[in-house]
């Protein structure tokens, strides 16, 4: 496509060359003010697109070059935005110019441009939208000009090879909006400016390599799973602004063993905020600081008081209690066995959970067993254990499945076996028998396992409702019961 010199053209329309896909290169005439939106949407062949000296273009609109295969562009000085997916999906894009007079990138303007290395934002833009940098999986590193005062949510998710972040001096970003960095698997540190009061939810799940993050005093909230599963984090300090952290926050960031609370304990910890952190990670807290409690964990980080005077109380003595370390079965029933391991357990002489008492047996200076107790109710649940050095609260050890309906016309048998019907399954109980063989038939189909706990309930779902079925029960090769079971 070629213009005519001296071209008086003002725009290029909406969609005017979409889906040209044999167009290689065009000039726009430095009489054009606006190029529209979807201007030259997928022209997957556009590979240069010069604008003539002294353009006076002023805006790029809405997926003008979504999908092109552009390689790089030099966008004329006159522009002053960028539009939401204006080069969304432009793959083989790996440099493009932003002048001075930009002020805004459109939400998604650069999502899935994933040959662009590098790109510099000039200090003149104020916002950079909704995913904007998202999937750029060849970008390594990115500048944040002190002029921007908001960064959309998920702006950089799923960059991998971001391994370096940078705000300038005297920025004025109030906060850092959710998942901007999910899943920035290359970055390794980051330093966040003191403007910031909060960082979102999601900002560095998945952070796989994030060693290193300096947290300002600034910032009075940190947000849900904001650190999840960022498993090179070993430490990391929370200034004494901090208030509140979110649910999940550290979820297993498996390496962090060294969390250092600058003040008081925030007011709002959120469910199982450390949960599955590194073992025998601690809190250190100052000598007098507060609200960190009387127990020797605190959201299950051991808790380690600077030594000091005045202090509130004694510093603790270095932890020599006992410390589960593992769970035979996170995901039980009401009724089950869970064997716990760890270390010094022999000094456990009672178990608790939601308040019941959990039966225990087998017990060692290595693991003991328990059984979930009848009374509590399903859901994710701690185990409270007492000994001589006081209560030990395990956050969030098992999450108990919900109990199984009582069974429908279930009668009572002194061979302590039995079939019966609920929910659209069958089931059959066994209890009393572990160790031994059950066997058995329904609706002509046979089964047979090994019996591994005092009481178990095996299960298979119907394949329609309001059928009479013939159950055989059998324990090692002895029939112990025959019944007629009606799905429900």
């Amino acid at each position: 496509v070629t213009f005519e010199a001296g071209s008086v053209l003002t725009s290029i329309g909406e969609g005017a060359f979409e889906r040209a896909t044999s167009l290689t290169s065009i000039t726009i005439p430095n009489s054009v003010t606006t190029i529209g939106e979807g201007a030259f949407y997928d022209a997957d062949s556009l590979t240069s697109i010069p604008f003539e000296a002294d353009s006076v273009l002023e805006s790029i609109a809405n997926y003008a070059f979504y999908n092109t295969a552009l390689t790089s562009i030099t966008i004329p000085n006159s522009v002053t935005s960028i539009g939401k997916y204006a080069f969304a999906y432009a793959t083989s894009l790996t440099s493009i110019a932003i002048p001075n007079s930009v002020t805004s990138i459109g939400d998604r303007a650069f999502e899935r441009a994933t040959s662009l290395t590098s790109i510099t934002i000039p200090n003149s833009v104020t916002s950079i939208g909704y995913r904007a940098f998202r999937r750029t999986t060849a970008l390594t590193s990115i500048t944040i000009p002190n002029s921007v005062t908001s960064i959309g949510n998920y702006a950089f998710e799923s960059t991998t090879a971001l391994a370096s972040v940078t705000f300038e001096a005297g920025s004025v970003l109030a906060s850092i909006g959710e998942g901007v960095f999910y899943n920035a698997t290359a970055l390794t540190s980051i330093a966040i400016p003191n403007s910031v009061t909060s960082i979102g939810d999601y900002v560095f799940d998945s952070a796989t390599a994030l060693t290193s993050i300096t947290i300002p005093n600034s910032v009075t909230s940190i947000g849900d799973y904001v650190f999840s599963f960022a498993t090179s984090l070993t430490s990391i300090a929370i200034p004494n602004s901090v208030t509140s952290i979110g649910d999940r926050a550290f979820l297993g960031a498996t390496a962090l063993t060294s969390v250092t609370f600058e003040g008081n304990a925030p007011e709002n910890v959120g469910t199982s905020a450390f949960l599955n952190v590194g073992t025998d990670a601690v809190a250190n807290i100052g000598f007098a600081a507060t609200g960190f409690g009387e127990d020797i964990t605190w959201n299950g980080l051991i808790l380690v008081r600077a030594a000091g005077a005045p202090a509130p109380a004694p510093a603790p003595a270095p932890y020599s209690g006992p410390l589960p370390t593992n769970y035979s079965d996170r995901t039980p029933s009401i009724g089950d066995e869970v064997v716990v391991s760890g270390k010094r357990l022999n000094l456990v002489t009672s178990c608790t959970i939601d308040g019941v008492t959990a039966v225990m047996s087998n017990q060692s200076a290595d693991s003991f067993t328990i059984v979930i107790p009848i009374g509590i109710t399903s859901g994710l649940k701690d185990l409270v254990m007492t000994g001589p050095a006081g209560k030990l609260t395990a956050q969030g050890a098992v999450t108990v499945q919900e109990s199984i309906p009582a069974i429908i016309d279930e009668v009572p048998l002194s061979s302590k076996v039995n079939a019966g019907s609920f929910n659209g399954y069958v089931a059959v109980y066994s209890k009393g028998h572990k160790g031994k063989t059950l066997a058995w038939k329904i609706a002509g189909k046979w089964f047979k396992t090994t019996i591994t706990s005092d009481y178990q309930v095996f299960q298979r779902r119907t394949a329609a409702v309001g059928l009479d079925v013939d159950a055989h029960l059998y324990i090692d090769g002895q029939q112990q019961l025959t019944k007629t079971v009606r799905t429900r």
